[in-house]
């Protein structure tokens, strides 16, 4: 039984997961805990906030397990967590791709050593400017190319060219070890681990057969946007920017006079072409210059970066609420290529749910990426 904690700008999600060897991942458990968000950005704030929802939802899922003990099921369950995966967005982590690419004067042979020893001097340049040390906390190698053609056993092979497409995630130390702190007490730090929310779920939409091809993965939560744009299975660029659902709420308040509550309520209504005169026309069009003003930050990051998203390229994107409100700007927005939601349908096929937890995507992909990767099953043997 895995704890995983997705931990966003505006609510720390934990799933209680059970991996087996020969079946799927079960969800038999999920806990939301908010965090308040404000309209100015507070740091002390947030992370305060953020470590009380972290704690919170450890607590409720070892709650729930020692409910277990005491109950009779025909399925007996494991009654302790025996690891902690927190799946991390921004603001909490930073993601960097890259693809390098070297020519050789003669032949030369490829090893593993060869490559680490190249993606670490290129790594120290990739990690950000900050007073804060950093933590290396994951690193994968999407795509090894020689002579222009993608190699699976490449160790020993020569080439005159080589391509290495990589991806790296950093972090805080001190925030990472504040996270460590609130599992003691049911895992040990070596049990604790640390990923890219972007990275699993490029991982997952792979094992859900829908990361072939070019697409941008779009998440967006409370605060901000998280955007990853994967080029046959390669992730080629990680960015962010302040603009969430949240942050479209807070607008509509701010221009309408409403609280939050209401300003919901309005944006369900105008996603539904259910806005009746009363509102008046003003309002209809302040809430399409909002929400174009979500989708011009996007466009600007992908102009930034100079990509270009031509058909038959996608936009996967899944939000923490109002999905088909930002569906409909993102296809307003975008002409060329396809725009998908999400579902949790896609994952119901590959994984389990317990009758009384919540269906959740971002979980399912988690749980996929985490049971596909490389040793897990050596630690359920």
């Amino acid at each position: 039984m895995i704890l995983i904690l997705d931990v966003q700008s505006s609510v720390v999600r934990g799933s209680l997961v059970l991996m087996t060897l020969s079946a799927k991942p079960i969800v038999v458990f999920t806990h939301n805990s908010n965090i308040p968000g404000k309209a100015q950005f507070d740091v002390n704030y947030l992370i305060k906030t953020t470590l009380a929802a972290v704690g919170e939802t450890i607590s409720s899922a070892e709650k729930y397990l020692n409910i277990l003990k005491h109950e009779k099921t025909l399925k007996p369950l494991p009654h302790k967590i025996s690891a902690i995966h927190y799946a991390l967005l921004s603001p909490w982590i930073v993601s960097k791709a890259k693809v390098m690419s070297i020519d050789f004067d003669k032949k030369t042979k490829i090893s593993s050593q060869y490559i680490s020893g190249i993606i670490e001097k290129e790594r120290s340049k990739m990690l950000p400017k900050s007073d804060e040390p950093i933590e290396l906390i994951e690193q994968k190698i999407f795509d090894v190319r020689l002579n222009g053609y993608s190699v699976s056993e490449w160790e020993n092979r020569e080439t005159d060219r080589l391509e290495v497409s990589f991806a790296v995630s950093m972090a805080g130390v001190r925030m990472i070890e504040s996270f460590v702190r609130e599992c003691r007490g049911v895992v040990s730090q070596s049990h604790v681990h640390f990923h890219s929310s972007l990275l699993l779920q490029q991982i997952g939409l792979n094992k859900i057969g829908l990361g072939d091809g070019n697409y941008a993965l779009l998440h967006i939560h409370g605060e901000i946007t998280d955007v990853s744009v994967i080029d046959h299975e390669s992730c080629i660029f990680f960015g962010s920017y302040p603009f969430g659902v949240n942050t479209l709420l807070r607008q509509i308040s701010a221009q309408t006079g409403n609280d939050l509550k209401a300003s919901d309520s309005m944006l369900t209504l105008y996603t539904g072409g259910r806005l009746d005169s009363s509102h008046g026309r003003k309002t209809i069009e302040m809430i399409d210059e909002l929400c174009q003003a979500w989708a011009k930050e996007f466009q600007n990051i992908l102009s930034a970066v100079k990509i270009n998203l031509l058909p038959p390229s996608s936009i996967i994107f899944s939000a923490w609420a109002h999905d088909d409100c930002f569906g409909s700007v993102l296809g307003k927005t975008f002409t060329g290529p396809k725009i998908i939601l999400l579902s949790i349908d896609k994952f119901l096929p590959v994984v389990n749910f317990e009758f009384h937890s919540e269906r959740r995507r971002l979980t399912a992909l988690y749980a996929l990426a985490i049971h596909s990767m490389k040793g897990f099953s050596s630690v359920l043997k």
